[in-house]
């Protein structure tokens, strides 16, 4: 709240972690999270569907080839001869 000549004025302060401009307004984000959580839930949805099937993930480290066994909000299983792995969502540069 601002008080100017004895008046009282609202006004909505910027909450913390929102972008100020120069200005001092909050800036609007172009609602990344948004796409983020649409791109997410589709990445999801995709998955769940080739459980059982033979994927391929490439991570920073090596490219996993294997059988998808299950898909969790915040990583998949994948069974590679016998051998399972546990792949963040961080961790993966693609999948195919």
């Amino acid at each position: 709240m601002v008080i100017t000549n004895g008046e009282l004025i609202s006004k909505e302060e910027p909450t913390f972690g929102e972008l100020i401009s120069k200005e001092g307004s909050p800036l609007k984000e172009e609602s990344t999270s948004k796409k983020s959580n649409t791109f997410t839930k589709r990445l999801l949805n995709h998955l769940n569907q080739r459980k059982g099937k033979n994927i391929s993930v490439a991570t920073p480290i090596k490219e996993i080839q294997g059988k998808l066994e299950e898909v969790f909000p915040d990583y998949i299983l994948v069974n590679m001869d016998g051998q399972h792995y546990h792949i963040r969502w961080e961790g993966i540069v693609y999948i195919s």
